[in-house]
C-alpha cells in the first residue's frame, strides 16, 4: 500500500511555488520513492487520461510549474462521460502507488471539484483510499486575502455578467470558501479520504512556507532533505498590487487580455520589480478593511468549526479589523474603491506599466 498525494490547492495558496518545487526536483524525489506525476496532453492519449512522470530539467534551469494538473480538472468538466477518464486515473493512480511509497498529482484547479463537491472525483480518490493512503493536500489562505489575490489575479480577464462588479466577484468567488462546508463534503462523498487543511498561517505552516510545509507533511524525508539542501526563496507567481491592477483596468482596458501577443507584456510587467514597492493608496487600504470585515462576518463562523476540528493554533483565520479602520462592511463599497475613476496616479501607474515593457 502507498500514499497518494492530491494537492489542491487553493489557488494563490503557494501554488505555483508548490509546483515548481515539485518540478525541480521531481527526478531526485523519484529516486527515493515519491512519484511526482501530471497528466499528459489530451492529444497524447487520444480519449483517455494519461499520467505521466514529471521530469527536472537539466543544465541548471529555472524549473517551471507543473504543467497544470488542474488540466485534469477542465477535462473532466468539459467530457461527455467522464466516467472513462475517472477510471483512467483510478487505474494508473493504483498501479503507481504499488510501485513508489508516494505519488504526487498537483492542481489547483482540483479545489474547484473538492469545493464543489465533486462526486465523481472524490468518488473515485474513495475508491482509490480503499487500496492506498489518500490524502488531499488543501493549502487556503484567509479568505479575505485570497479573494483580493484572485481579483488581482483576473487583472486581464473579462469578469463576465455573472460578476460585472466587484462586489459581485467577491461574492460568486466566496462561495467555494467555506472551508467547513468542504470538510463535510469530503467526509461525506470520499469518507475515505483524507482532507488536510493547511492555512497560510506563520504559526501553522512548517518554517512558515508552503514549500517546506508540503515536504514536512506529505513528501516524508526525501521532501525534508531536498528541502534542507535547497531551500525555497523565490516566489513564482507574486500578484501585482491592487492599485495597479486597478489602474490598469481603467486606464487600458483590454490591453492585457489573455492571447499569444499580449502574454509576453504581461509576462514581461510580472518579472518587473518596481511595482513590488508601491505603498497602498487610501483606496487600498480602505477596501482591505471592507473586506475583511465582509469576511469576518461571512466566512468566520465556519472557520472556527475548521480551527476547532483540525486544532490550529490559531484564535482565527479571518482576525477583527481595528475598529478605527476606514470603511464600512458592505461590498458595495469595492464597486468605487476596485473600480476608480481616471486620475493622475492612475494614467502615472499605467505609463508605468508601459515603460516597464517596452524597456523589458
Amino acid at each position: 500500500m502507498g500514499t497518494i498525494v492530491v494537492h489542491a490547492g487553493r489557488p494563490k495558496s503557494g501554488s505555483t511555488s508548490i509546483q515548481a518545487f515539485l518540478a525541480g526536483h521531481a527526478t531526485a524525489l523519484r529516486a527515493e520513492g515519491v512519484d511526482v506525476v501530471v497528466p499528459a496532453p489530451a492529444t497524447a492519449g487520444g480519449d483517455r487520461l494519461v499520467l505521466a512522470p514529471v521530469v527536472t530539467p537539466d543544465g541548471g534551469a529555472a524549473p517551471p510549474a507543473l504543467a497544470n494538473g488542474g488540466s485534469l480538472h477542465w477535462r473532466l468538466q468539459a467530457a461527455d462521460d467522464p466516467a472513462p477518464l475517472l477510471a483512467d486515473l483510478v487505474d494508473q493512480l493504483d498501479r503507481r502507488a504499488r510501485q513508489h511509497d508516494v505519488v504526487v498529482l498537483s492542481g489547483e484547479a482540483l479545489s474547484l471539484a473538492v469545493a464543489g463537491g465533486d462526486p465523481g472525483l472524490l468518488g473515485a480518490l474513495d475508491e482509490l483510499a480503499r487500496r492506498h493512503r489518500v490524502r488531499l493536500a488543501y493549502y487556503v489562505r484567509p479568505q479575505h486575502a485570497e479573494l483580493e489575490a484572485q481579483w488581482c489575479q483576473a487583472w486581464r480577464m473579462d469578469l463576465g455578467a455573472e460578476q460585472a462588479t466587484p462586489a459581485d466577484f467577491v461574492r460568486l468567488r466566496a462561495s467555494w470558501l467555506h472551508h467547513d462546508r468542504t470538510r463535510d463534503l469530503v467526509a461525506e462523498l470520499a469518507p475515505g479520504v483524507e482532507l488536510v487543511l493547511r492555512p497560510l498561517l506563520p504559526t501553522v505552516l512548517a518554517d512558515g512556507d508552503a514549500v517546506v510545509d508540503l515536504a514536512a507533511t506529505f513528501l516524508g524525508s526525501a521532501g525534508q532533505r531536498l528541502v534542507a539542501d535547497a531551500p525555497p526563496g523565490r516566489r513564482w507567481n507574486p500578484s501585482l498590487p491592487l492599485d495597479l491592477v486597478n489602474a490598469l483596468r481603467v486606464e487600458l482596458p483590454g490591453r492585457f487580455r489573455p492571447s499569444p501577443e499580449h502574454d509576453a507584456d504581461a509576462r514581461r510587467l510580472r518579472r518587473a520589480g518596481w511595482w513590488r514597492d508601491l505603498p497602498p493608496s487610501p483606496d487600498a487600504v480602505r477596501s482591505r478593511a471592507v473586506l475583511q470585515r465582509w469576511c469576518r462576518a461571512e466566512l468566520e463562523p465556519g472557520n472556527q468549526r475548521c480551527i476547532a476540528a483540525e486544532g490550529w493554533p490559531v484564535a482565527d483565520l479571518v482576525p477583527p479589523v481595528p475598529s478605527d479602520a476606514p470603511g464600512g462592511a458592505d461590498l458595495a463599497e469595492l464597486d468605487e474603491l476596485w473600480c476608480p475613476a481616471p486620475s493622475p496616479r492612475t494614467a502615472e501607474l499605467a505609463a508605468a506599466a508601459l515603460a516597464c515593457i517596452d524597456g523589458g
